[in-house]
């Protein structure tokens, strides 16, 4: 499949700001990310089955409503999301 690139254009002088500023950003979402995965290991030590079975039995209507079901699948779509994004910082490439 051919990737589409958007084009960003910034003073040369501000490319390092704009470097720092995304790097910041990284590592922001790499903390969320390891905080929403070690919440998914308490989450599969507790209940004693992994995410990946929790998100099965709760789409197919098994656990029920407890709040508990709901946290759990909150932090695996946030942790979803910020793959993502991560993802996406990796793709930028700069051309001075």
């Amino acid at each position: 499949m051919m990737k589409t690139y958007s084009t960003i254009l910034i003073e040369k002088s501000a490319l390092p700001s704009i470097q720092e500023s995304l790097a910041l950003g990284k590592r922001i979402l790499e903390q969320k990310l390891a905080t929403y995965q070690r919440r998914l290991r308490e989450f599969e030590a507790t209940f004693k089955f992994d995410t990946s079975t929790f998100a099965e039995r709760f789409e197919n209507g098994e656990l029920g409503d407890d709040k508990v079901w709901f946290v759990w699948d909150h932090a695996r779509s946030a942790v979803a999301v910020l793959e993502k994004k991560l993802h996406d910082l990796e793709t930028v490439r700069y051309e001075a």
